[in-house]
């Protein structure tokens, strides 16, 4: 029986099943980049209510994507909601959309019943350890109203005593109030806010050069004097009650804390998301 022999430039059914991979891969790699640069050169101006942020957060909650490192995944499940943190997490879908229902919020929820509301301040989100504080500031770091990023407190002060020079420290405090850049965020704001995660977990004096400050204490400071037309918003997630940030930080910030943020408390009930 005559059998066929391939010629020298004819593909194997190897060959030509790995080039059909690869050209898959480049097309969909081509495709994904054009619609990254039409989202960048066509911003997204529609209002969103605080349904749709908050199904669309949903859903970025479970979307893995190796490739873009949806900063938004927290697993195959997603954020899950239960009965202590869905009203925390509709009123950031609220606030977060400039919706006026915001400064409702006491009369909505009983939870908030004794707090008072405004679209004009921060988010601070105070609670026990392990409930979600800050995985929610991650989920809500890209929005339509105006995206932030977020840097922990203990990384900030352990970057700024590491810093080489008076001058890169310098840097590093101004970086801490100024606005952000989440320009390549998907609802690419040109200048944003920022948020400091876990307030009281960093190290206090932080010390550079054998100068110590309170850096955090520093920070907020002059956020608070720079105002939000000029440092745009300041969110917080803590674990402190306002006494101890009394203690740790002073008399006057706890007093401007009030005027900065919204304060919205977790129930000291809720479940550890850890365990």
């Amino acid at each position: 029986m005559e059998t066929h022999e391939p010629e020298e430039d004819e593909l194997t059914p190897e060959e030509v099943d790995a080039c059909l991979k690869a050209a898959r891969i480049a097309k969909a790699y081509r495709r994904k980049t054009q619609a990254y640069w039409q989202r960048i050169n066509q911003p997204v101006r529609q209002a969103w209510t605080p349904d749709q942020l908050g199904s669309w957060i949903l859903d970025e909650s479970k979307r893995y994507d190796e490739q873009d490192m949806n900063p938004r995944y927290i697993g195959p499940d997603g954020w899950l909601l239960d009965e202590h943190s869905e009203p925390i997490f509709d009123l950031l879908c609220m606030y977060f959309t400039n919706h006026p229902d915001f400064e409702k919020a006491n009369e909505l929820y009983d939870q908030f019943k004794d707090g008072r509301f405004s679209l004009e301040k921060g988010i601070m989100l105070v609670g026990p350890t392990g409930i979600g504080k800050s995985r929610l500031l991650r989920l809500f770091c890209d929005n339509p109203r105006e995206s932030f990023k977020i840097t922990k407190c203990s990384t900030a002060v352990n970057t700024y005593e590491s810093a080489e020079r008076t001058a890169d420290a310098l840097v590093i405090y101004e970086n801490l109030t100024s606005p952000s850049d989440p320009k390549n965020y998907r609802f690419r704001h040109g200048l944003g806010g920022r948020a400091f995660d876990d307030l009281g977990t960093e190290t206090i004096p932080a010390v550079h050069f054998k100068k110590e400050r309170n850096l955090m204490l520093d920070v907020l400071d002059r956020r608070y004097d720079m105002g939000t037309r000029q440092a745009r918003l300041t969110h917080l997630a803590t674990n402190l009650t306002f006494d101890q940030v009394e203690t740790m930080y002073g008399r006057r910030i706890r007093s401007r804390m009030r005027e900065m943020f919204n304060v919205i408390k977790f129930d000291p009930k809720t479940p550890d998301r850890r365990k």
